[in-house]
């Protein structure tokens, strides 16, 4: 490898894009669906955000005790297994 490669951590996640028209939220995942109905705090967070409009687009991760990225914690939802996606 040597000095001169640069990487970061996989992150194993949902793609989603997070949308910020004015003061309303919409969350998409990568194949178009909806989804700020299941990730409500990342939606009231974006409420938050000091910008009258944006488009996010990045990896929604969730990480264990450790700070360490867990998939599997995902697709768990008040004690139900679901995605994003779905």
């Amino acid at each position: 490898m040597g000095d001169a490669w640069i990487h970061d951590i996989k992150f194993d996640g949902w793609r989603v894009q997070l949308h910020k028209p004015g003061r309303s939220v919409a969350i998409y995942t990568k194949n178009g669906h909806r989804c700020a109905h299941k990730i409500e705090l990342i939606g009231a967070a974006l409420t938050r955000l000091p910008a009258r409009s944006c488009i996010i687009d990045g990896e929604l991760t969730a990480c264990d005790e450790y700070g360490l990225p867990n998939f599997h914690a995902l697709h768990f939802h008040n004690g139900r297994t679901e995605s994003c996606d779905a």
